[in-house]
């Protein structure tokens, strides 16, 4: 009697992008398609969508990242994003939207943040060494798309139990001038009560 369970159905397969990038997934046996999720076994700043991975018929070790469609959905994002700050900005503002200026604070309340932008895709398309992950050092061009915010080395952020805080050293009371003592043979005389 043959086995038919899902360990004789499925395996593990590795690819390679266009690029020259591996990943992998589990793959049905019978037809070579993926189950699942198609994982990037590469490290790279831009990440792939799913939807955006291709198998290559014919060859069963080839992936395409379908660079063009990718596009066409940003650009499209875009068009609808401009639209919607654009008649929001209207109602909000009347007369006085200005469609060159950046976006109020109050439209962007109501439309949200701008989707993703187009160029690291253009450049992982045209083959940009840092985007694809082949290069770690930034590209001026593009690392702000990746890199948000420089957090100092010092910081820690680890899980050590630091105890009670230690209390601090008090401090010596400041001497009010009438505290301080003149030499001998220079005191001040006295003020007299009631003096203006």
């Amino acid at each position: 009697m043959a086995k038919n369970d899902q360990a004789d159905r499925r395996r593990y397969q590795k690819y390679k992008d266009q690029h020259g990038r591996d990943w992998g997934a589990n793959i049905e046996v019978s037809n070579g398609q993926p189950t699942g999720k198609i994982e990037a076994l590469h490290t790279a700043p831009l990440a792939v969508p799913q939807k955006f991975i291709r198998t290559v018929e014919g060859k069963p070790y080839d992936l395409h990242i379908d660079y063009r469609t990718w596009e066409e959905e940003l650009r499209t994002a875009d068009r609808e994003y401009r639209r919607l700050a654009m008649e929001e900005g209207m109602r909000q503002q009347g007369d006085a939207y200005d469609a060159e200026a950046p976006i109020k604070p109050g439209v962007l309340s109501v439309i949200g943040g701008a989707p993703q932008s187009i160029l690291p895709v253009i450049a992982a398309r045209q083959e940009n060494a840092y985007v694809l992950g082949f290069d770690p050092r930034p590209d001026r061009r593009l690392a702000h798309f990746f890199i948000r915010e420089k957090v100092s080395d010092e910081v820690d952020f680890s899980s050590v139990d630091y105890g009670e805080p230690e209390e601090k050293p008090k401090e010596k009371p400041k001497e009010k001038p009438e505290d301080k003592k003149a030499p001998r043979g220079q005191e001040a005389p006295p003020t007299p009560t009631g003096a203006p």
